[in-house]
C-alpha cells in the first residue's frame, strides 16, 4: 500500500494518479472493474475521457479493469437504472450533497472529499463485508486526493509562470513548449505548422499622444481581439511590447493566410473607445510554416518576423507570406 501511494504521490500526471489508485483498489477488493466520473464542468485529463450523461447530468467518465468497453457500459448502465432506488436522490446530488463510501450488494461507490474531483464506482464485488472493503480503501484514496490536489496547485502555480500579466495570454516562455508540442503534432501525424508573426502599425505614436495607460489597455484589447480571431485549439503569445506570435498547429499555409487576414481585417474595422480617445489601428503579419520556411524552430519564427516587417515596409496593414528572397 505504501509503495502505491508514493507512486501516486511521484505521478507526473492525475490520469496516472487515478491509474495507479484504481488499479490498485481492483485488486485489493477483489472487484471486475472500476468506473471514474467527474462532473463534466470540470476539464477532463485524460483523452480516455468520454461523456455520459447520468441524471440529465454530463459526466466526464474513464473504465478501467473491464473486457470490453460493452461490458463498462452495461454496468454504467445498471448503475444508473439502480441508484435512484438505493439511495433515493439523483446521483449528481449525492455526489456533492452526500460525499460518504456506500456498499451495495456487487458494487461500491467512493466519492472523492472534493466533489469536482468526481468518484469511483467499483462494480463485480464478491464477498468482502462492507467494513473491510472501507479499511482497505480508505487510506489509499485519502492518498489519491491529497495527490490531485497537489498536483492541481502545482499545475495552477506552473501556469502562471507561463503568462502574460498584462494581456493573460501565454508569454514567451511558452512558447518553447508550445513549438515542441507542433513538432510533436508533425512527427505523429505528418502535419505541419505555421507561425502568425503580428506587430501593432504605429504603436509608438498611441503611447505618445495617449499615454502608456492607454497603450497597455490597448494591448489587452488587442490580444483579446487576436484570440478571437483564431481557431480553438490555436494559441497567441504576447512576444513582447506590442508583438503577438500565433501558433496555428496541422495547418496549410491558405488556411493561415485566410486566418491572418481575419485578424488584420478585425483590428482594421475596430475602433477602441476610451473616455479621452477613440483609436484606431492596424496590424502587420508575417507568416511562416514549419517545415516550408525552415527546418527548425528558430528559423520558423524569423522566417515569420522577416515576413512581417516586410509588411511594415509594403506599406502597413498586410498579410505576407514568407519567401526565400525575403530572409535575410
Amino acid at each position: 500500500m505504501f509503495s502505491v501511494t508514493h507512486h501516486i504521490n511521484i505521478a507526473e500526471s492525475d490520469h496516472k494518479m487515478r491509474e495507479l489508485a484504481i488499479n490498485h483498489l481492483i485488486h485489493q477488493t477483489g472487484a471486475g472493474g472500476a468506473i471514474w466520473l467527474c462532473p463534466s464542468s470540470n476539464t477532463p485529463r485524460s483523452s480516455s475521457s468520454l461523456t455520459q450523461t447520468i441524471d440529465g447530468t454530463a459526466f466526464f467518465v474513464e473504465y478501467w479493469g473491464c473486457h470490453s468497453s460493452q461490458e463498462a457500459q452495461e454496468e454504467l448502465t445498471s448503475f444508473q437504472n439502480k441508484f435512484p432506488l438505493l439511495m433515493r436522490d439523483s446521483f449528481f446530488t449525492h455526489l456533492t450533497s452526500h460525499p460518504e463510501h456506500w456498499f451495495r450488494g456487487d458494487c461500491a461507490w467512493i466519492p472523492l472529499k472534493n466533489s469536482s474531483m468526481g468518484g469511483i464506482l467499483l462494480f463485480g464485488l464478491s464477498g468482502v463485508p462492507s467494513e473491510l472493503l472501507k479499511t482497505r480503501t480508505e487510506f489509499l484514496i485519502r492518498s489519491l486526493e491529497v495527490s490531485l490536489e497537489n498536483h492541481q496547485r502545482y499545475i495552477e502555480a506552473k501556469q502562471l509562470t507561463y503568462i502574460d500579466d498584462l494581456t493573460g495570454l501565454y508569454n514567451p516562455r511558452f512558447l518553447e513548449q508550445a513549438l515542441n508540442i507542433a513538432m510533436d503534432s508533425l512527427n505523429k501525424k505528418n502535419q505541419g505548422f505555421c507561425v502568425l508573426f503580428i506587430d501593432i502599425d504605429k504603436f509608438k505614436q498611441v503611447n505618445d499622444q495617449y499615454g502608456h495607460l492607454v497603450g497597455s489597455q490597448m494591448l489587452t484589447h488587442i490580444g483579446k481581439l487576436i484570440r478571437s480571431s483564431l481557431r480553438k485549439n490555436d494559441q497567441v503569445f504576447r512576444y513582447g511590447g506590442d508583438e503577438f506570435i500565433a501558433i496555428l498547429y496541422e495547418t496549410e499555409l491558405s488556411t493561415a493566410k485566410e486566418i491572418a487576414e481575419r485578424v488584420r481585417k478585425s483590428a482594421e474595422a475596430r475602433t477602441f473607445r476610451f473616455p479621452m480617445a477613440h483609436i484606431k489601428i492596424t496590424l502587420s503579419i508575417g507568416i511562416a510554416r514549419f517545415p516550408d520556411h525552415g527546418n527548425n524552430k528558430e528559423t520558423v519564427i524569423s522566417m515569420a518576423d522577416t515576413a512581417m516587417y516586410a509588411s511594415k515596409k509594403s506599406g502597413r496593414n498586410q498579410v505576407i507570406v514568407a519567401q526565400p528572397e525575403i530572409h535575410g
